[in-house]
């Protein structure tokens, strides 16, 4: 079976985040990361989730690893690059979608069989991810702990 191809989904990330950032109002007056503002852009950010957690099923469903891991790191800056907001409540699906591609690394790594060299190379970036969320914390362990097995 074919390696499944990155770029489309990548291209519809970027739109979807595109849409966010377009909805924000553009007033030098008003905030961009109070309620109101929340309210111009949850339904871009509900529409960006969806397609984050439904682009992540597929690929895993594939049982692509390797391209199950790509696409987390190259969603998770899509992710990072989304607004935080001022009242945590509304930063949720933010969190969500960190959640998420933690998940997807850590059934990528539990099932990929990885060679040494390769795990090292996840580390690395995974522990440059984990600033931005805690839930990496666990595929960085699983990771450590293959890397001591093997």
């Amino acid at each position: 079976m074919p390696v499944p191809d990155l770029s489309p989904l990548e291209e519809k990330l970027s739109y979807l985040k595109c849409n966010i950032f377009k909805s924000l109002p553009t007033s030098r007056l008003m905030s961009k990361t109070d309620s109101p503002a929340y309210s111009r852009v949850s339904i871009h950010l509900a529409a960006f989730k969806k397609c984050l957690l439904e682009q992540g099923k597929t690929l895993v469903e594939s049982q692509h690893w390797d391209s199950v891991l790509q696409y987390a790191f190259m969603a998770w800056s899509y992710v990072k690059a989304t607004p935080v907001w001022d009242i945590q409540p509304h930063n949720s699906q933010r969190k969500q979608c960190f959640r998420a591609l933690s998940n997807f690394c850590l059934t990528a790594v539990k099932k990929g069989g990885f060679d040494k060299g390769y795990l090292m190379d996840v580390q690395d970036k995974l522990t440059s991810m984990s600033a931005d969320a805690d839930d990496v914390q666990s595929c960085l362990k699983c990771v450590q702990a293959l890397l001591q097995e093997g």
